[in-house]
This record gives C-alpha cells, sequence and structure tokens, in this order.
C-alpha cells in the first residue's frame, strides 16, 4: 500500500531531491555507472515498483479490509485537501490507483533519467534501453 502514498505528487518530488543528492556524490564516468550507482537508493527500486503495480493480489484481501482501508485512505485524503482524487466504488478506486501509481513511476523514472543525462551532458535518447529496461523491469 506504500505505492499509494508514493505516487502522490509531493512524493515524486522528494524522491526526486533524494535522486540529486545522491548524484552530487556520485562519481561514476559513465551513465551505466551512474545507474548502477542510483540502483543502491529507494527512488529507483521504488520507480520500478511503481511502473510494474498491479492490483491483482490486492483485489483478492476480503472486501470489509479493502473497505475499510478505502474509507482510512479517502479520509486522510480529504484531510490533506485532495478531495478530487476520493474514489468511492471499490473498483474504481483501486483502478483509478493503479493507473496514478504507474504513470507517477513514469514520471519519476523520466526524472531520474533527465538528471543522469544532466550529469552526463547528452540526450536521454542515447541512454542504454537494455538496462533502462532491466533497471525497471518494462517493456
Amino acid at each position: 500500500m506504500d505505492m499509494f502514498y508514493f505516487s502522490l505528487s509531493p512524493e515524486v518530488e522528494a524522491r526526486v531531491q533524494e535522486v540529486a543528492a545522491q548524484l552530487k556524490k556520485d562519481k561514476s564516468k559513465s551513465t551505466n555507472d551512474t545507474i548502477m550507482f542510483l540502483m543502491q537508493f529507494e527512488p529507483v527500486n521504488d520507480a520500478k515498483k511503481m511502473l510494474n503495480y498491479s492490483t491483482e493480489d490486492v483485489l483478492k484481501i476480503d472486501d470489509n479490509v479493502l473497505k475499510d482501508f478505502m474509507d482510512i485512505f479517502n479520509k486522510n485524503l480529504h484531510k490533506v485537501g485532495l478531495q478530487k482524487k476520493i474514489k468511492k466504488d471499490k473498483n474504481y478506486f483501486f483502478e483509478y490507483w493503479r493507473k496514478t501509481i504507474i504513470k507517477s513511476g513514469g514520471n519519476l523514472m523520466r526524472k531520474i533519467n533527465r538528471m543522469i543525462s544532466d550529469k552526463h551532458h547528452f540526450d536521454e535518447i542515447n541512454m542504454d534501453i537494455d538496462l533502462l529496461k532491466e533497471i525497471y523491469g518494462i517493456n
């Protein structure tokens, strides 16, 4: 359920800032080495988990437990002024958040890749596609 929290914009930005701090410490000469260095830290792993998020196992949980989770989650969204993100229908709720989590993971990945390309002064298009696929587990 961490992925719900990680998909919120302030959390994505916090992970971007963490990557920026780690990049300042990185002495790698190549993009591949920088990527491997960053894999030691949570933001890259979070992006991978988010990009590959599935609700298949979640929806197998007892409906009462899911309803309780939704009620608590929606109350917390309301408290922080995110009423537009409140969803009442179970299927719509989990489908909405699945899409949101994957989209936020993509945003995080793009921002990380942009920072890596900026560090090494080249276009993101030239990054090692096979390595990126391996890291993020995407096709």
